[in-house]
């Protein structure tokens, strides 16, 4: 799921998709825990639709930006897509999707420098 923005709960997640709440549930990355409806989703999050007690279904979460997972735009976002640019760091699967801001499929420069004004407020990488 690729078009959630930084500050996104739980609950705001399961409203968007168009399965019943009732059988949405979103786990941490690692699947150690459930998250809640007031907590903030992060890339690398599983929403999972469980019906009747068994999972039919699951897709990996995207928050544009968020690298490290944490569900809000920071400073470290943006040195980890600049470190994976200079290839001293490998972003790989959703957290590679979180790098690519501008959606073309390449981690640049230009993509640390938007996350980093994003988190200076100079930008939205939400901005079309």
């Amino acid at each position: 799921i690729k078009t959630v923005k930084a500050g996104t709960t739980g609950g705001d997640m399961k409203n968007q998709l168009d399965n019943d709440n009732s059988k949405l549930e979103i786990w941490k990355a690692d699947g150690s825990a459930q998250v809640g409806d007031g907590d903030k989703v992060g890339t690398g999050m599983i929403d999972k639709l469980i019906i009747n007690g068994t999972e039919k279904d699951r897709k990996t979460i995207v928050v544009k930006g968020d690298t490290d997972g944490n569900g809000k735009i920071t400073l470290l976002d943006a040195v980890k897509t600049l470190n994976h640019y200079l290839k001293k760091i490998t972003l790989e699967g959703a957290y590679l999707e979180a790098a690519d801001v501008d959606g073309n499929n390449k981690i640049s420069l230009l993509d640390a420098v938007k996350i980093l004004n994003h988190y200076l407020g100079k930008s939205s990488i939400y901005t079309v």
